[in-house]
């Protein structure tokens, strides 16, 4: 090793002794011909637009009651997994339980249309007989008006109860959504992020109570000057690298339509899996090359 380090020292001698021997005009054409090399060899800037930006969960919902009353049941706690339909609180609604089933029954119950169509069957059959008779001069006129409007009477009647009934049935309906109002229940799948109520504890109607977000992809927004972002396109790839130097591939979910004219920028949101549950919030570099456009 040694040996070699001294051949090394010694070529090197050589090369300075013969530089300094050289010509001015043979020197300025060395140092030409190094400079050329230099250049060919010297790596090209790179065109890919480099940013920070932190992430954030694809969904993040804050529910709430619409109404106020007493929390009667609390069915996930945080850092549970849920999906879309889950209950996740209830209030207390013995009362109104009560009143739904008495709606219930009264909006199911036809009994009265059945007793209106079968008077009015009968009040028809009359008048039937009534004209029969007046045809052969048994009966009056007046008597057969009066068992014509006795049928007329009738067919109202029949209509009113049917009317009486659809307003049973749309009171019934509308309970039922008050009712299902008592139940707090998550719009999406996710994780519940933050339970701000215990049971037993009164709430305030719209007041946040249960927080769901889902990370199974991430968001990314990101500031890119316009005269970059002219060069991205939606669905093109981003690399995403974190702090760990773990990366994924994402890609870009959406260009704003309207640019910040303070910055000069335009927000481009970028989506990218996350296979490992990593938590948002993360701080990451993301990369986009500005030669690669998706295929059409």
């Amino acid at each position: 090793m040694m040996q070699s380090l001294i051949r090394l020292c010694s070529h090197f001698k050589q090369i300075k002794k013969e530089y300094t021997m050289m010509p001015a005009a043979l020197k300025a054409s060395a140092a030409l011909i190094a400079g050329l090399l230099l250049l060919l060899f010297m790596p090209l800037p790179s065109h890919a637009l480099e940013t920070e930006a932190i992430t954030k969960p694809s969904a993040d919902i804050s529910l709430s009651f619409v109404q106020h009353g007493k929390v009667h049941e609390m069915a996930v706690r945080e850092g549970d997994h849920v999906a879309a339909g889950d209950l996740l609180a209830s209030l207390e609604g013995e009362v109104e339980e009560i009143q739904y089933q008495l709606l219930t029954a009264k909006a199911n119950d036809t009994t009265i249309i059945k007793i209106a169509r079968a008077e009015l069957l009968q009040k028809e059959k009359d008048l039937q007989k009534m004209e029969e008779a007046q045809r052969n001069g048994a009966v009056t006129d007046w008597e057969v008006d009066h068992a014509r409007l006795t049928a007329e009477t009738a067919l109202l009647e029949l209509k009113l109860a049917e009317f009486e009934n659809a307003q049973d049935q749309l009171k019934h309906k509308e309970f039922k959504t008050a009712l299902n109002n008592l139940h707090l229940r998550s719009p999406i799948k996710g994780i519940v992020e933050e339970v701000k109520i215990e049971k037993g504890e009164s709430v305030q109607a719209l007041v946040p109570v249960i927080r769901i977000v889902d990370i199974e992809n991430l968001l990314i927004d990101i500031a890119v000057p316009i005269s970059r972002a002219k060069a991205l396109a939606h669905n093109q790839k981003a690399g995403i690298k974190f702090a760990d130097e773990e990366q994924v591939q994402g890609r870009i979910d959406n260009i704003a339509s309207v640019a910040d004219s303070a910055a000069n920028t335009l927000r481009i949101t970028v989506i990218a899996p996350n296979p490992g549950n990593r938590p948002a919030g993360e701080r990451v570099t993301v990369s986009f090359q500005d030669a690669e456009k998706p295929a059409q």
